[in-house]
């Protein structure tokens, strides 16, 4: 009997650390990220160790419990992964996408079935706090305090682009977009102080400024969608209402940059601007035909189809493994966009099993809709699309900080929904 208490409560013991150090390096992430530059052993960064750390965790979790409920999509999709990179190889670096990966599916099979919403809150209240570190970096490059590590060219001019101290501006945007979501949710899901919604307020102003400095176009794109999708969930029965208050800020919101802007406290280059949101970046028209150009995509994508034409049915079906094409000698270094890097690498077999658990997560929203609380449920359906929008401009799979947020999220929903709706079966039996 005092054998099984103390494997009992071993277990119970080593649920309760593996859980939370997990919890606590989601939190971190955007002061982990920070030293990106700074490598240890095999070449890897403390993001990269974290990565395996992660995996440890998640490892040691299934060796040492019954019951978990892994995506099989996501599964599937991992193993696939495994095996097609294992057999294309050369070096270890070549796992590098799928170790990035595998740390994700921590939050979902690990964490997510033994967390609650206090945890869960405080969880998301701390990477908020951790990310005021990146966004008053990105306003120190802004007034020359520290120098900026990211450049961009556009018709010959050199802009300067905010990133908070990380390598590229689209790591900073993605703690904001993140954060920005969150702080959403704590303006609504408990009763506020006006000195808690001032410091909210204050957050999510800060949060926008810094994106905008960033000159980061996706992320413009996200916080309008985001913002759009929040307020029709929420007045999903009042949408002329809904539309009236959008109205109103967006013109009290381009009032207050205007002036903000003549009044020298938002120094911001319009021109850029301009060029930034030029439709010349999308597709050009010459010789009688539209060219897509997605600001150098369509030429990668012309890359993607030709290697394909000429690639043998294997390789279409099951991918290269690695960059260089075995067949026709080309590589595809740089991607930025899921669908040409998952096909690339992994074929269309690969394709759809990540196109698969796409569908998986949209169905855990649907089957969680009418058993968890609709606040979260919102932030659920807003991560899932913005892990979506994400991979048209980053590569999703190898960029791991996203999929934190998304299968953590969906995951707790999931789990809330089956036990309620177990509690639910049990009370109409007893009845």
């Amino acid at each position: 009997m005092i054998r099984v208490f103390f494997i009992k409560n071993r277990i119970l013991w080593s649920d309760y650390v593996l859980k939370n150090i997990a919890l606590v390096l989601f939190s971190l992430r955007p002061l982990i990220d920070l030293a990106w530059a700074d490598t240890y052993f095999w070449g890897l960064n403390l993001a990269g160790i974290t990565a395996i750390v992660l995996i440890l965790i998640m490892l040691i979790d299934v060796v040492s419990s019954k019951n978990h409920q892994i995506s099989l999509y996501l599964f599937f999709f991992l193993i696939y992964m495994v095996m097609i990179t294992a057999l294309y190889s050369k070096n270890y670096s070549d796992f590098d996408t799928v170790l990035r990966f595998s740390s994700t599916m921590v939050f979902f099979v690990t964490v997510a079935p033994k967390i609650n919403n206090k945890e869960l809150d405080r969880t998301i209240l701390f990477f908020c706090i951790a990310t005021i570190v990146p966004i008053i970096l990105s306003f120190a490059q802004l007034v020359g305090i520290i120098p900026y590590t990211y450049w961009d060219y556009i018709e010959g001019i050199v802009i300067e682009r905010a990133s908070g101290g990380y390598r590229q501006p689209s790591v900073l945007t993605r703690f904001c977009i993140f954060g920005l979501i969150y702080a959403l949710y704590f303006l609504e899901s408990r009763k506020n102080t006006i000195l808690k919604k001032l410091l909210i307020f204050l957050y999510i102003a800060i949060n926008l400024v810094s994106i905008i400095i960033s000159y980061h176009r996706t992320s413009y794109l996200m916080v309008f969608v985001i913002f759009i999708l929040w307020n029709v969930l929420k007045y999903r029965n009042r949408i002329s209402q809904y539309f009236s208050r959008v109205l109103f800020l967006f013109i009290f919101g381009v009032l207050i940059f205007l002036l903000s802007y003549e009044f020298g406290i938002v120094k911001v280059d319009l021109n850029i601007f301009r060029k930034l949101i030029s439709l010349d970046n999308v597709f050009i028209y010459e010789n009688g035909h539209f060219n897509l150009i997605l600001r150098g995509r369509g030429n990668i994508l012309n890359l993607l189809f030709e290697t394909l034409y000429n690639s043998p049915i294997r390789i279409i079906l099951f991918g290269n493994g690695i960059n260089i094409n075995q067949i026709t000698n080309t590589s595809m270094q740089i991607a930025d966009m899921d669908f040409i890097r998952v096909i690339w690498n992994f074929g269309v077999i690969g394709l759809l099993l990540w196109v698969g658990h796409l569908f998986y997560l949209s169905n855990i929203l649907i089957y969680c809709k009418s058993y968890v609380d609709s606040l979260y449920f919102r932030v659920g359906c807003i991560l899932l699309l913005t892990y979506i929008l994400w991979g048209f401009t980053v590569e999703v799979i190898g960029t791991p900080n996203i999929g934190y947020h998304s299968f953590l999220v969906i995951g707790y929903l999931y789990f809330q929904a089956k036990k309620k709706k177990k509690i639910m079966n049990i009370s109409g039996e007893e009845n």
